[in-house]
């Protein structure tokens, strides 16, 4: 059975970056201009699933 995005917790940029179906550079943009938030433990970049789901749920409005 798949996990879905709210039992998983955060994702590695890499994960995130398939999740979404954007490059690395897309990715970073957004996090620059402040559209998806990201945080670090240790050495690492995460984004909480949440902030996924909300940054999909926002472009579908928008779309509609």
């Amino acid at each position: 059975m798949a996990t879905s995005t709210v039992e998983r917790g955060a994702f590695r940029m890499k994960e995130a970056e398939a999740f979404l179906a954007v490059s690395r550079d897309t990715l970073d943009r957004l996090i620059r201009r402040g559209e998806i938030i990201s945080f670090t433990v240790g050495r690492n970049r995460y984004i909480s699933a949440r902030e996924l789901e909300r940054f999909v749920a926002e472009r579908e409005a928008e779309a509609r």
